[in-house]
């Protein structure tokens, strides 16, 4: 979220703009008004009528349609932006460090959203040795979630892949048999060339496609 008053505005990652999500631009609106100009970094995420986040390829297909600007009034509603990081735009987008240490920029943040409806935390939780933490990512992984990033509460924001954070994710390996291709996305530089090999286990009871 880029906050510039009335200016405020969700965008991708490779800034295209998500349109319809009035309701999160005006609660980033009354939660940051008050700084100067700043970036949240965040992601977009959908919840069911019972609060609960819905899958992933769910999630994403309402989300990218409000890149489109063809989601629903009810998709529209369902989208929460849920947030991790807070950093003047100027040493976001011309500096690319910020040397505020993670837990001061995370507390901040936390402060300022207090009474937002649409917008929330990230989960955290403080360990004090990697077991801790294997135990935290696998408390995820039960939970049918992908993993967690173990940050380091010292460091500062920077615009590049850091060292302060290290990703844990399950990784796991299936030999499989591919049984055929399919063509590129029609309205991609693919269209007419291989997209993907559809591959199937032995046993003929999981098939999917792998992309490029």
């Amino acid at each position: 979220a880029i906050i510039d008053d009335e200016d405020t505005m969700l965008v991708s990652r490779n800034y295209k703009a998500f349109q319809g999500l009035s309701h999160i631009t005006d609660e980033l609106i009354r939660a940051f008004g008050h700084c100067e100009k700043s970036v949240v970094d965040g992601e977009l995420i959908c919840v069911s009528a019972k609060n609960k986040p819905m899958d992933r390829k769910t999630s994403n297909g309402i989300i990218n349609k409000c890149v489109k600007g063809t989601a629903s009034a009810a998709e529209l509603e369902s989208i929460r932006f849920q947030v991790w990081d807070l950093i003047p735009a100027d040493d976001y987008f011309y500096e690319g460090v910020y040397n505020v240490p993670m837990i001061d920029r995370y507390e901040a943040l936390q402060a300022s959203i207090i009474g937002c409806r649409y917008i929330h935390i990230i989960d955290s939780t403080i360990v004090n040795s990697i077991g801790e933490a294997r135990k935290v990512f696998q408390q995820y992984v039960d939970q049918g979630l992908e993993g967690i990033l173990l940050k380091n509460l010292d460091a500062p924001w920077e615009n590049k892949r850091s060292n302060n954070q290290v990703k844990f994710k399950v990784e796991i390996t299936s030999d499989l048999i591919v049984r055929g291709v399919y063509e590129g996305k029609s309205e991609s530089k693919r269209e007419g060339k291989m997209g993907g090999v559809v591959c199937e286990t032995a046993d003929g009871l999981l098939c999917v496609n792998v992309g490029s």
